[in-house]
């Protein structure tokens, strides 16, 4: 949908822009988090060198629309079904945010250090350590954005993590149960691919042995990183291997001994 609204506008093309809106609602439909387009329509727009603000609100007003349609059919489905909240302090609230944004960088830049799931204890995440793992995160979005110029691209990449994940940390906010996961991960990596596509690029443009090492280097992450997405994806492929990890990495988490009894049972 991003791909062809930006496609769109360097063509002046209606109907690819119609192209897009219809792959906004299926992206939508594919996976909640899509909720983030009108925003990430902007953020794009901007990357490739808008700078009217105008201009970019009035674009990324259809998909505020498309979003809204959704949210309003979604509320007509689901009514009577609301999620249930974790009554939590101020500061408990903020907390659970906090840590949320920094694990969720921290896993992002760390892969090695994701888990199936989380046991997050609040009197060990409630402390200044953890606003001050966010306040580093500030810091360094505040200096990208002093030095856009020059680091434009990893600007982009940092605005583009914090767009996708605050809805799924304000959600911890309220929850506590949902505070970390992988799987909100998947959108906010790609502003992490575009800086490493970015990173490689300039690179490519060094002279020969710097480039050979830098070359090598990028190709030595990317052979770590697909070792680790195949040996995780194991775990998704075989239901008792699944839980088993699940109840290693949250061993006091009753529901989850719950769920591999009954893969036990369904496995014999």
């Amino acid at each position: 949908s991003l791909n062809a609204f930006l496609w769109s506008r360097a063509k002046s093309s209606r109907l690819v822009l119609a192209g897009s809106y219809l792959l906004a609602a299926l992206a939508l439909l594919s996976k909640e988090l899509a909720v983030v387009i009108p925003v990430l329509v902007v953020l794009s727009w901007w990357a490739a060198g808008e700078r009217s603000f105008r201009r970019m609100a009035l674009a990324a007003l259809p998909f505020v629309v498309i979003a809204g349609v959704y949210a309003a059919a979604r509320a007509n489905v689901l009514q009577g079904a609301e999620m249930v909240s974790e009554p939590l302090s101020h500061l408990h609230r903020a907390s659970t945010i906090a840590y949320s944004l920094f694990t969720h960088f921290e896993i992002l830049l760390l892969p090695y250090k994701a888990h199936l799931s989380y046991e997050v204890v609040m009197q060990e995440i409630a402390n200044a350590n953890t606003f001050m793992m966010l306040l580093s995160m500030v810091v360094l979005t505040v200096f990208l954005w002093s030095s856009r110029k020059s680091a434009s691209v990893p600007l982009f990449a940092m605005l583009w993590f914090l767009a996708t994940i605050l809805p799924v940390s304000l959600l911890a906010g309220q929850q506590i149960s949902t505070i970390v996961s992988q799987r909100f991960l998947y959108l906010p990596s790609v502003g992490l691919a575009v800086v490493f596509g970015w990173g490689v690029a300039l690179v490519a443009g060094l002279r020969v042995p710097a480039k050979a090492l830098g070359i090598g280097a990028a190709a030595a992450v990317v052979v770590v990183l697909s070792v680790l997405s195949v040996s995780w994806s194991g775990l998704w492929a075989n239901e008792v291997a699944f839980w088993e990890q699940f109840t290693r990495d949250t061993p006091t988490i009753g529901s989850s001994y719950y769920h591999l009894g009954l893969a036990y049972c369904r496995a014999g």
